[in-house]
């Protein structure tokens, strides 16, 4: 082999070699640069995608305030009670009359204010009108004016007025009912002084917008109680004919249309129904009360039967809604009692309830998420302190014996036959959720 020959072949292996040596070095370059390129693409991304809160971009110059974000608004609950009818009757007027014009009625509830004055809202039924002199009880009640200043500063913020006496003082007497008690600070609804007038109504409390929506039965001929009514007349109360109620209650669901429109977030409807002195609702009521529910009633309170019927939650068949119902709250006051009435049920109108209902609504979702319907048993006692009669109401809380009136009166055993009788019908006070 020549001397050129062997040099060529080293020169080649040197140029392998240094070939080899390059391309290593180049691998080795390129994986630490690919290392590099990793560890800055995490640095960058850990520094400011992680947390954009600690971009350059993000961060509030020197002087300028952050603004928290704003948490949606916490569930509110609302308390409301309702009591059934409160009636006047002529023993009632003269035990209240204190001479020279001058009428109290506050003893009848010094025992039953720390429940209504504490509630959120509170109902009673106006089972009387406001109608002037001369005053007078049964069968056509015009009642004493201060009652209604008495009944507000017990704690009552609404009073119906759709019932079956609404028209014992004639048309005049509605709106004077409705005037007597506005300028005592109760909002009214039932009926109006107007034609044009909402015949609903909507108050807030809590930040929440409540409507109520009240309605009386019609005796036959299209009349209250009897007495005929013009179409003018008409035009200013809330009433449903028993022979035309699938039309009547077309004219409940517009009010209540009109209360949701007005912005009622949440809707009572009140009911001046049912059978004197029955201790059960009737067809009639359920009917009622279905239809309330079906065109979004979320509470149904409801009088005029005299004496208690149960309560309970009624469900929608088309949206499974449920909606609590007390089919008859009772009398609150009254001269209805065993001494008076000549009737095996006497002694069950002496008995009534403050029905309540514990709310839960969300503002954010703007819906009724639930709550509870429950009760606080009464009982009117009247008896003769020696110069007149006193009639009051009375819780029948434990310790009721030691109430001032029932130990007067000496009424205790029939206070607490009376509380036996109303669980009885009633169920356990702490009622119901739904």
């Amino acid at each position: 082999m020549s001397l050129e020959r062997t040099q060529s072949r080293s020169h080649a292996r040197r140029r392998g070699r240094k070939a080899r040596r390059r391309a290593i070095a180049l691998i080795i370059i390129v994986i630490v640069l690919a290392a590099l390129g990793f560890g800055v693409y995490h640095l960058i991304t850990d520094v400011f995608l992680a947390d954009p809160t600690s971009s350059p971009s993000a961060a509030p110059e020197e002087g300028e305030e952050t603004v928290p974000e704003e948490s949606p608004p916490a569930p509110v609950e609302i308390d409301i009670v309702c009591v059934g009818d409160i009636i006047v009757h002529s023993p009632q007027i003269e035990a209240a009359n204190r001479g020279n014009g001058n009428y109290d009625f506050s003893e009848y509830f010094p025992y039953v204010r720390p429940y209504i004055e504490s509630a959120d809202l509170a109902v009673c039924n106006l089972e009387l009108t406001f109608g002037g002199e001369p005053y007078s009880g049964y069968p056509m009640f015009s009642t004493p004016d201060p009652l209604a200043a008495t009944l507000k500063d017990v704690g009552f913020d609404v009073g119906i007025t759709a019932n079956n006496h609404m028209l014992d003082s004639g048309p005049d007497g509605i709106a004077r009912t409705i005037g007597v008690a506005s300028d005592a600070g109760l909002l009214v609804t039932g009926s109006v002084r107007d034609a044009s007038e909402k015949d609903w109504l909507v108050t807030e409390v809590k930040g929440v917008r409540i409507g109520v929506v009240a309605y009386t039965y019609e005796t036959p001929g299209r009349t209250i109680n009897g007495i005929s009514m013009s179409d003018a007349t008409r035009a200013v109360i809330n009433s449903f004919g028993l022979d035309t109620l699938d039309a009547d209650m077309q004219e409940v669901k517009r009010s209540m249309d009109g209360a949701r429109a007005d912005g009622a977030e949440i809707l009572i409807c009140v009911f001046h129904w049912g059978n004197e002195y029955e201790r059960q609702p009737n067809d009639a009521q359920r009917r009622v009360a279905e239809s309330a529910a079906e065109f979004g009633a979320d509470v149904i309170f409801a009088s005029h039967p005299h004496v208690l019927q149960p309560f309970e939650l009624i469900t929608s068949p088309a949206t499974g809604r449920q909606t609590p119902v007390f089919w008859s709250m009772g009398n609150f006051i009254s001269n209805q009692r065993t001494e008076t009435l000549d009737t095996s049920m006497a002694k069950y109108t002496e008995q009534g309830i403050i029905a309540r209902v514990l709310l839960t609504y969300d503002p954010a979702d703007r819906a009724l998420e639930g709550g509870r319907a429950s009760y606080i048993p009464t009982w009117v006692d009247k008896y003769n302190n020696g110069t007149r009669n006193v009639f009051t109401v009375a819780p029948l809380e434990a310790g009721y014996e030691s109430n001032p009136d029932i130990a007067a009166s000496g009424h205790a055993d029939r206070a607490g036959q009376a509380l036996a009788e109303i669980h009885e019908l009633l169920g356990p006070e702490e009622g119901i959720l739904f």
